[in-house]
């Protein structure tokens, strides 16, 4: 756990520049994302810079979206322009984290259909590229996310093996949103690994998702089990996160996640049904109905 992981000294200026782990870790996620995505889009005979144009511009509606999501969620912050060090930059901060998924996934889709539709790319087959892709991407930014300390989990028994401990001076422990469970989380407790079970839950997914590929038949089908999956996945989790906020009987997350479960199965049984076959653009799937025609002939 580790939030800065080196200062890049500028000699002329005296100074040095941070470079912090969970913006590292979103770049490397960044990165690993577009190369899987240009790398499957080339496999499946459509244009690896439509998507890494796409996957560009997703980030950007990403981090749009998760910024203002997180800021709404903590409102009470945010705004409470009576704090001594309240500064109009908190809001734009975003080295420091605080990132919601579900915004950013919002954002992303809407500014990625927007691109997509400039482009006269077809969305759903490009959505189906992406997919494995997001998941990958994600993955890292939870090792991120343990690294600067945030989306915690909550207190576990005392001595529990699966228990991890935070520096004193860490976002669990001085976190100026309410944690579920208090105020404040003494510093030194030991919480449950929240980032390290979304990180591997999401490479999981990644695996399934990309095996997952070769047999699809509708256009869309892949991304709404992204969908479906990790709804769950989060679902699941916010039980055990120490930073989220219960309202009733679930939080923000697990309401959007059951919205977006129901959505996904939905567009899953759309790109069942309306499918023929693999889907248009598919290369693998043209070649597969060129060699059935050839076959026929050949009778």
């Amino acid at each position: 756990m580790r939030d800065i992981l080196v200062r890049i000294p500028l000699p002329f200026l005296d100074k040095d520049i941070p470079l912090y782990s969970y913006g590292f870790m979103a770049m490397l996620g960044f990165i690993a994302a577009v190369l899987v995505a240009r790398w499957r889009a080339k496999r499946v005979g459509a244009s690896p810079q439509n998507a890494a144009d796409v996957a560009m511009f997703a980030l950007l509606g990403g981090i749009i979206g998760s910024r203002i999501f997180y800021v709404f969620q903590n409102r009470a912050y945010y705004f409470d322009t009576s704090r001594p060090d309240w500064s109009v930059l908190d809001f734009f901060k975003l080295w420091e984290g605080g990132l919601v998924f579900y915004g950013g996934f919002i954002g992303a889709v809407i500014l990625a259909g927007i691109v997509m539709r400039v482009r006269k790319e077809k969305m759903l087959p490009m959505l189906d590229v992406l997919a494995p892709s997001l998941a990958l991407g994600h993955a890292f930014g939870r090792i991120g996310c343990l690294m600067r300390g945030c989306c915690y989990g909550r207190p576990t028994a005392e001595g529990a093996w699966w228990g991890i401990r935070f520096p004193e001076n860490a976002v669990p422990y001085t976190s100026p949103s309410a944690c579920r469970y208090g105020d404040r989380i003494p510093a030194g407790t030991s919480l449950f690994p929240t980032q390290i079970v979304s990180a591997l839950d999401l490479l999981i997914v990644f695996g399934l998702l990309s095996l997952y590929f070769k047999h699809r038949r509708g256009k869309g089908e892949v991304f709404a089990v992204y969908m479906m999956l990790y709804s769950i996945h989060r679902f699941a989790v916010e039980f055990f996160r120490g930073d989220t906020h219960l309202p009733g009987v679930f939080s923000s997350a697990q309401w959007i996640g059951l919205v977006a479960f129901f959505a996904g199965a939905g567009l899953w049984v759309y790109a069942r049904r309306t499918a023929p076959d693999i889907g248009s653009g598919n290369a693998a799937g043209k070649a597969r109905r060129k060699f059935r025609g050839k076959r026929a002939a050949s009778r």
